[in-house]
């Protein structure tokens, strides 16, 4: 007789392969985790491998499991003194060959004997492959370019001086201006991002970049509340005065207000609903005269003065229940405003250094303004450049006097000092100085006056229609000020809203213009003072995520086929004298323990295999030494008389070497 380990050398073998193929499994799972996507030859991938390499080893661990079900089979009909029906042959044998022989065997034996260890792992043993497949999981990441082609792939443009005429100042500033009021679209509730600005600045050619903090010229402003300085007058019954009047004519028998700012800025109006604006002339100042560096760097202050509606509860209420009427008109608006106010605020734009980061992420730019710095270099705290503008109320020009003696003058702004370890450093050196001369300051400034200076008011007597026209000198900003800032519904019946959407266009105003100096065009260059700021290129690449509870899965299915394997060599093959250890799913066997007399039980011959199985069902057997014994009624039969269905003539003293197998 062989040794055991000879007999079942086959099965410990499918054990052993399925143990190194998963451990080979694992070895390259462990290598390409968190790693790029192989590029294998045949355009093979990670989960062609797994499904190969899992099928490969769910197939050799098959083999004992399915061997140790054929072999549990003879101590299932051998346990002492019970009896089986010949239906589990059928039963056992079936779920030896697949899931479904195996599922009607966990239903039939539940959980009363091991050999439902084997038909549980046959049963699933089909889903193990897919769920293997759940463990690879791929990612989109940024790898970097190599590093000798991130400058030519990553750069961005940075303004470092700006003068005139070299510079296309007009366009740019003409850009600035007429897209402040066209490109919002959150009714200046919150300011326009820089990142919606499309600059073209930034060349990305893999579509994925990212750029260390950097710096570039830019404008930007500041504002701060005046009112203390205005001084308001009111004469009664359209009282004429020397003031020039925000009016196509006075009204009589109605209310003239007067108002004047210190330095001979004044005007009269008569409307619930107005507003001017205008530039300040020279170092003239009301709020920044301690802010000696803004007003150095400053390109054009402004003041606005505007009428601010007063509301009592009845107005309130009536202008809430007129929100969304499409039909509202200015008289009849005007009939449910109490009184008004007067306000004025001062609006410095000034030259300034910003901080910027810049990514691109799948084609799409960001670029933010992390910071600003405002320092001239040099000393003095006068402004640099004088601009002397007459008064719009009084002349229709909007030229201001030039200064042609001082246009080769150039004002420097320092660099802020570099900090944090992320710096790049640009092609040029970061600590020299940005600057502008005063000739493109000087055309900077009447440009911002012609765009963003002018008045607008609605008349109080009715136009042949009845209604209320809206009357406005300058740019379409004005209309935009009066009518979506400073007098719209909201706003009217909400000061703090009006006062954030007053901020917020001029911000605007600001991020537009600066984003204007840095604008490249496909065959036109606004700015020529300008350097490229190198960046780091990257590309989307795919890389792997292994999800290792997943593969545990095939860990425990060829853990649980080594176990059954283990405890049927030990447990159910009749001990090391056996002449039963090597039976196995051998159908010889099953035809020498049948014999005719079984045949004869379940009817004698081949018929309809469900006649065959209704009668196995009630066939009660049992194996008794070599053969399998119909069972009798015992208390009326001795052992003698029972009927073999194999072998006849076995005797009662017949050594039952199976006998110690446990179910």
């Amino acid at each position: 007789m062989k040794p055991t380990w000879k007999i079942w050398a086959l099965e410990i073998s499918c054990i052993a392969l399925s143990t190194v193929l998963l451990a080979v499994i694992i070895v390259v799972l462990l290598k390409y985790d968190s790693q790029k996507q192989p590029n294998w030859p045949l355009d093979a991938t990670l989960n062609s491998f797994l499904a190969l390499f899992t099928t490969l080893a769910k197939a050799a661990f098959m083999v004992p499991v399915c061997a140790c079900i054929s072999q549990s089979q003879w101590a299932w009909f051998n346990k002492n003194s019970v009896t089986r029906p010949l239906y589990d042959f059928e039963v056992i044998d079936q779920a030896s060959r697949g899931a479904w022989g195996s599922l009607i065997l966990l239903w039939r034996f539940r959980f009363r004997h091991f050999v439902v260890l084997g038909a549980l792992l046959t049963a699933i043993s089909g889903l193990t492959s897919p769920i293997t497949q759940l463990s690879i999981k791929y990612s989109l990441k940024e790898t970097p370019v190599a590093k000798e082609a991130t400058e030519s792939q990553a750069t961005t443009r940075v303004v470092r001086d700006l003068m005139y005429p070299r510079d296309k100042l007009e366009s740019a500033i003409r850009f600035g201006g007429y897209q402040t009021f066209v490109l919002d679209y959150e009714n200046f509730q919150k300011p326009l991002p820089y990142a919606d600005v499309d600059t073209n600045a930034t060349f990305c050619s893999t579509g994925n970049c990212t750029f260390d903090q950097y710096r570039s010229l830019g404008i930007c402003v500041k504002m701060a509340n005046i009112t203390s300085f205005l001084k308001v007058e009111k004469f009664e019954d359209g009282t004429m005065t020397e003031t020039p009047v925000l009016a196509d004519r006075i009204l009589p028998n109605s209310s003239v207000w007067k108002l004047s700012l210190l330095g001979g800025f004044e005007f009269d109006h008569q409307s619930k609903a107005a507003l001017f604006t205008d530039i300040l002339d020279g170092n003239h100042t009301f709020a920044f005269q301690h802010s000696p560096a803004l007003l150095r760097a400053r390109l054009a202050s402004f003041f606005l003065i505007y009428t601010t509606p007063i509301l009592t509860e009845v107005d309130k209420t009536w202008w809430r229940s007129r929100d969304k009427s499409p039909n509202l008109t200015w008289k009849e608006a005007w009939t449910h405003v109490h009184s008004f106010e007067h306000e004025a605020v001062e609006v410095l734009f000034h030259l300034c250094v910003q901080s910027y980061t810049t990514t691109v992420q799948l084609g799409r730019e960001q670029t933010l303004i992390q910071d600003t710095f405002t320092e001239p270099s040099g000393k003095g705290d006068q402004a640099f450049i004088d601009m002397e503008c007459p008064s719009l109320v009084r002349n229709d020009s909007y030229a201001c006097m030039t200064r042609p003696n001082r246009w080769n003058e150039t004002l420097s702004l320092k660099s802020p000092t570099r900090s944090g370890t992320h710096s790049v450093k640009p092609l040029r050196t970061e600590t020299e100085d940005f600057s502008a001369s005063y000739h493109a300051m000087e055309l900077i400034s009447q440009l911002l006056r012609t765009y963003f200076a002018g008045l607008g008011f609605v008349t109080m007597s009715p136009a042949a229609n009845g209604f209320l026209p809206l009357y406005t000198k300058g740019s379409q900003f004005l209309t935009t000020l009066h009518t979506s800032v400073l007098f719209s519904r909201s706003n009217i019946q909400n000061s703090e809203s009006r006062k954030l959407c007053l901020e917020n266009i001029y911000k605007n105003a600001a991020t537009l213009l600066s984003a204007s100096l840095r604008m490249k065009r496909p065959y036109d260059q606004w700015t020529k003072g300008v350097f490229s700021v190198p960046g780091r290129a990257t590309t989307m690449a795919t890389y792997v995520n292994i999800r290792w509870p997943w593969v545990i899965l095939l860990a425990a299915d060829i853990a649980a086929a080594a176990v059954f394997l283990v405890i049927t060599i030990v447990y159910y093959t009749g001990g090391s004298d056996s002449d039963y250890k090597d039976l196995k799913s051998s159908s010889l066997v099953t035809l020498v323990a049948l014999g005719p007399g079984c045949r004869t039980a379940v009817g004698g011959g081949l018929q309809a295999v469900d006649a065959m199985k209704k009668l196995a069902k009630g066939v009660q057997v049992q194996l008794i030494g070599s053969q399998i014994v119909v069972a009798e009624d015992t208390a009326e039969k001795t052992p003698s008389q029972e009927t073999s269905c194999g072998v006849s003539g076995a005797e009662e003293g017949v050594p039952r070497e199976m006998d110690r197998t446990q179910g």
